[in-house]
């Protein structure tokens, strides 16, 4: 999906994240921090607070989304970037390589979905003579 705004894009993720979901990012800040950390909202306030979230700087929220295990929302926000930013010179090398990464790790991930609903059959009892 290609959001538009920053406003858009948190109110994207917030309705496509799980409960599971925040609580993985929730503990993936620092012990110290967690107690205060009670929902998405809060997150976003934490990583807004540290300078790590804004309408130029979504990268540590993609980041968090990586580590999360969750590529099409990690997708969503490469291409929000993407669109924010005015020109391609702007994208270096080490994010063209990241996005690369992610797209190659979506397609691994729906093969593997693919074999695992494979229904493998017994092979055929051997006929002794």
């Amino acid at each position: 999906m290609a959001v538009c705004s920053y406003e858009e894009l948190l109110s994207y993720l917030e309705n496509n994240l799980t409960n599971e979901d925040v609580r993985q990012l929730i503990n993936a800040c620092p012990k110290h921090d967690r107690d205060r950390i009670k929902n998405l909202k809060d997150f976003y306030d934490f990583l807004a607070s540290r300078g790590a979230l804004g309408k130029d700087n979504v990268i540590q929220l993609q980041r968090a989304l990586e580590t999360i295990a969750r590529p099409d929302l990690v997708n969503t926000v490469m291409n929000f970037r993407r669109i924010s930013i005015s020109s391609e010179d702007d994208l270096n090398e080490k994010d063209d390589e990241h996005e690369n990464k992610y797209n190659y790790l979506s397609q691994i991930e729906d093969i593997v979905d693919t074999f695992v609903k494979l229904e493998l059959k017994p092979p055929p009892k051997q006929i002794k003579t």
